[in-house]
């Protein structure tokens, strides 16, 4: 596995990592109109004055699969957090003196509270006699599910057209190769969580968001790791012909829905679902007015590349703005992270007779099929390359991570 750490220190181009705490997202003004020029579209097909725009016809460029896929039982969440409180006067009508003061109360509790992300996002949901449709359908990529597998032509087919129009990149950019490295490989395994499968929560991994219009219509896909603590945004790419929808930003605000729903709805029942509460859109470059958008879901953070602790981003641009590389927490935030020495990194070996009998006794601790213990006391055991990788790995690193390595080199051997 790949690990990349920038080195904002000495490149053009520094770069952060973006944080938003979804659970306090607070939706803005610009917001609130991207999903009204949605909205527009799909109640009477308005399109914005200026807008170049031709509905496509039957068998044409865009991803339009022969056999549209079927939506899965489950795979689309409602995100409304008034899910499952629905209730109409008929049914009102049952309830006793008491009861029927409190639905009247939460009645008036409802009208007058303020508006929520979830509330917009609904705008935007189906309704009879519409003149389109928009639905998200969200399928596993680890494993590929069927699904996406149906579908790969019609993505492949978006991806090339956005990145030629978008990004006028090179024919091997847009090819196939280049299509699965970046949306399909990935290095994240799903693995059977008995609490999350029981909950039918989704299982960690990573997964493809597949915007579908009127039914049959693939326009746009995102791309997303779900990982404990967060949703990371990866990639999205959308039918250059659907540009005007800003279904780049919609997307964000759906998937920081998305985040909100999952935590309300398994938070309190699914440990793994317990402190899932952030989403990430990667990294923030304040150089390139192109990733200025990602500043704009609030409340965001970034990570100081000193202290690696969280800063708000309004306070990180202004210092950003004097310097293209700075220390981002205040000065007196000390730096937790300090290299350990070797006698303070733990390592974990393969058990063998040969490793326990090479060290030396009381230095060492067996868990399982695994020996654990210091890298002082393993460093003349090891592979010359692994000490020098886990060396480099603990300066990236410090005290926050582990890794694991298969040494070249066995105990006892010459």
């Amino acid at each position: 596995m790949l690990v990349r750490k920038p080195l904002n220190d000495t490149t053009c181009c520094p770069r952060h990592p973006i944080w938003c705490d979804a659970m306090r997202f607070k939706i803005s003004h610009g917001h609130k109109r991207v999903i009204s020029i949605i909205e527009n579209f799909l109640r009477a097909g308005e399109v914005p004055e200026g807008v170049d725009y031709e509905p496509s016809e039957p068998g044409e460029d865009e991803g339009q699969s022969q056999r549209p896929t079927p939506q899965r039982p489950g795979v689309v969440q409602e995100i409304g957090r008034d899910a499952g409180r629905k209730g109409t006067p008929e049914q009102a009508m049952m309830l006793s003196p008491t009861e029927m003061r409190e639905w009247k109360r939460q009645l008036k509790a409802e009208k007058n509270r303020p508006k929520q992300l979830e509330d917009h996002i609904k705008r935007v949901e189906t309704r009879e006699g519409d003149a389109h449709t928009l639905d998200v359908r969200v399928f596993s990529c680890s494993p590929l599910s069927p699904e996406i597998e149906a579908t790969l032509n019609d993505e492949h087919t978006i991806f090339e057209k956005y990145l030629d129009k978008v990004h006028n990149a090179d024919k091997d950019t847009r090819g196939r190769e280049n299509f699965e490295e970046t949306c399909l490989e990935t290095s994240l395994v799903s693995i059977d969580d008995e609490e999350v499968v029981a909950a039918g929560a989704p299982k960690f991994g990573t997964y493809h968001q597949q915007y579908w219009l009127d039914g049959h219509k693939l326009i746009a896909v995102g791309v997303v790791d779900l990982l404990p603590g967060c949703l990371s945004s990866v990639y999205f790419f959308n039918h250059p012909r659907y540009s005007w929808l800003n279904l780049g930003t919609f997307s964000a605000l759906w998937e920081i829905a998305y985040v909100r729903n999952l935590h309300r709805t398994y938070g309190g029942t699914v440990p793994a679902y317990a402190n899932f509460k952030y989403y990430t859109m990667g990294h923030y470059i304040h150089s390139c007015p192109k990733m200025n958008y990602k500043s704009g879901f609030s409340p965001s953070y970034l990570t100081c590349p000193v202290t690696y602790t969280w800063v708000p981003v309004d306070q990180c641009k202004r210092l950003l703005d004097q310097n293209k590389y700075s220390r981002l927490s205040q000065v007196d935030v000390e730096d937790p992270l300090t290299i350990p020495p070797d006698d303070e990194v733990m390592v974990q070996l393969p058990l063998s007779e040969e490793l326990t009998s090479a060290l030396i006794e009381g230095s060492y601790t067996v868990e399982g099929d695994a020996v654990v213990t210091t890298l002082a006391d393993a460093k003349e055991l090891l592979d010359e390359n692994d000490v020098e990788l886990i060396h480099e790995w603990v300066n990236l690193v410090r005290n926050t991570g582990s890794m694991c390595i298969v040494s070249r080199k066995r105990a006892g051997a010459p």
